[in-house]
């Protein structure tokens, strides 16, 4: 289920939840279209994806039964991307 739709708006790099394939998915915020969509990198899969705001979030972890958003720890590497950026999210 989607959350409520609020106005949302991400900054670079900023560790977020997408809606995909009947799931939420952790990525990163690596950029955004000029359409208003962003991409977002995805580890665990090495993919880099165009999101429309409705289908993100800010990523948020459950903790003695709340949610609570933590501040990614970021890592870079020299492998290019379509962006030219490739990170690594630990948490």
């Amino acid at each position: 289920m989607l959350p409520s739709d609020i106005e949302k708006e991400f900054g670079y790099l900023d560790l977020i939840d997408a809606w995909d394939n009947d799931g939420w998915w952790v990525g990163v915020i690596t950029g955004r279209k000029d359409n208003g969509d962003y991409f977002v990198y995805f580890e665990i899969s090495d993919d880099e994806i165009a999101y429309p705001v409705s289908r993100l979030w800010v990523h948020l972890d459950w903790v003695w039964r709340r949610r609570i958003s933590q501040r990614p720890h970021v890592a870079f590497s020299d492998r290019p991307t379509k962006h030219q950026i490739k990170i690594s999210i630990r948490q």
